[in-house]
């Protein structure tokens, strides 16, 4: 039997993992341990770093992935803990960039909040999220569909759920337990729930669907996964996996098979081949580097900038603005900045092999280690850009001109070689730390960083000149 739908998420302690495209699973901060944090990472058989994607508020109740798109239940909180808001997030590998690029799965990433009495399981499916409400008696069950959701018929189960998929439109349930586990069906589309008692051996622990038919997964003398295919009302033993304990998830795709844990702290996954059943040896997955470094080197250049502005280069702010000129308007400063930056788009363009999307992107992201070449190369061009401009003598750069600028002297007449070389480096600073930027705005007379370190300032023709 072909099953064309992917994976429900398996819900256990330690928090849960899902699998679509790539890999997810909630763990500690790589950068605080006493942070929860949503991360990722790639199937490929030669993958062994994850990235932190985003912080949490907590452990989440559920999660469950389809295809590079994930869906979040938050953790519950005392007051309306019962009602929730699902988070989508879509994450996919930029090989040129090599970074993750995410962004909301569906425009906005919290969905419309239901009150099901609480999440006990989530599933994933190619039209979006299901959720089996939480409780001691009957479960409520809804879909989501074209972003409204839609009650279906109540799970009638107090016994503990394993897990649940969707099978090509029908909702299959694993509950109960060792020597009375039941399956439940039910079709997504309407209609009412059929149970079905099901032989097999061990305690039920998974329920996945692959290509090739539904998986189910029992716990079996304590160590030992015995993994086997529905078939009616029963389970048709296929593999036993050795050194598999409870806290274990088996985890599957369309096209990958694999145990999850984590021990420790530590993220460990084992590929399993599906045309010969044999499992691969654990490996340990560590953090990708992080951009801890950077954020540190940045953060402490820009308080060091914000506190030579307010201290020390008061000094430079000019006396008097020559008769004709006024001090230039923030937008318009913008605007030029933004048509200098037009030159090192480019040469990222041809140099690094990217899309000029790509470089914006990079540059409203801040500097991480797979970018910091890319940004290096847009800050020294931007520099080089205005220190020839202006050296030229005309003391703007085309940005500038266009919106009708000149850079002069603090101490009047026109600016000298120094000052352009100093302003034009440090103006490229702010392609690698953007917040630098604020500066503009608390010197009296919009200098920014640059201005004030070489005594510079910007200005604007009058409309009457």
């Amino acid at each position: 039997m072909i099953i064309t739908a992917v994976l429900a998420v398996q819900i256990c302690v330690p928090p849960p993992a899902a699998l679509g495209d790539v890999l997810w699973f909630v763990g500690k901060s790589p950068e605080d341990d006493t942070a929860t944090s949503l991360c990722v990472m790639s199937t490929s058989a030669e993958a062994d770093r994850f990235t932190s994607l985003r912080m949490l508020a907590g452990p989440p109740q559920a999660i469950a992935a389809n295809s590079s798109t994930v869906w979040i239940a938050p953790p519950a909180h005392g007051r309306g803990g019962d009602s929730v808001s699902l988070l989508a997030i879509r994450a996919d590998w930029d090989p040129r960039l090599e970074t993750w690029m995410t962004k909301p799965a569906t425009g906005m990433d919290r969905l419309p909040a239901v009150d099901l009495g609480g999440v006990d399981r989530l599933i994933a499916s190619p039209q979006g999220p299901i959720i089996i409400g939480g409780g001691s008696g009957d479960r409520m069950v809804a879909v989501l569909r074209r972003g409204q959701w839609q009650r279906l018929a109540d799970l009638p189960v107090a016994e503990p759920v394993h897990g649940a998929i969707d099978a090509g439109g029908d909702l299959i349930v694993l509950a109960g337990g060792e020597g009375d586990a039941v399956i439940w069906r039910c079709e997504i589309d309407g209609g009412g729930w059929e149970e079905t008692p099901l032989r097999m051996e061990g305690d039920p622990r998974d329920l996945l669907a692959l290509e090739t038919g539904v998986l189910v997964g029992s716990q079996v003398d304590g160590n030992i996964r015995a993994v086997g295919f529905l078939q009616g009302d029963a389970v048709v033993p296929w593999i036993r996996l050795d050194d598999v304990l409870s806290d274990t998830q088996l985890l599957g795709s369309a096209t990958d098979l694999m145990l999850y844990r984590l021990r420790d702290g530590t993220p460990s996954i084992a590929f399993i081949d599906q045309a010969t059943g044999g499992a691969d040896p654990w490996r340990a997955v560590s953090p990708a580097s992080g951009i801890r470094a950077w954020s540190i080197v940045i953060s402490v250049f820009i308080a060091l900038a914000v506190v030579f502005v307010l201290f020390i280069g008061r000094g430079t702010t000019p006396d008097r603005i020559p008769e004709g000129l006024a001090v230039a308007p923030l937008l318009r400063r913008v605007l030029a900045f933004g048509i200098d930056l037009a030159p090192g788009v480019l040469v990222g363009v041809l140099v690094m092999d990217v899309t000029a999307i790509d470089v914006v992107s990079a540059a409203v992201t801040g500097p991480i280690p797979s970018t910091a070449i890319l940004l290096l190369v847009l800050a020294a061009v931007t520099a080089v850009w205005g220190i020839l401009w202006e050296a030229l003598g005309r003391r703007a750069t085309p940005g500038k001109r266009a919106m009708r600028l000149i850079t002069a002297s603090t101490r009047g007449g026109a600016i000298g070689l120094w000052q352009i070389l100093v302003r034009n480096l440090l103006r490229g600073a702010i392609v690698l730390a953007p917040p630098i930027a604020i500066i503009v705005v608390l010197t009296p007379t919009g200098q920014s960083l640059g201005d004030v370190v070489a005594g510079t300032i910007v200005l604007i023709h009058d409309r009457s000149e």
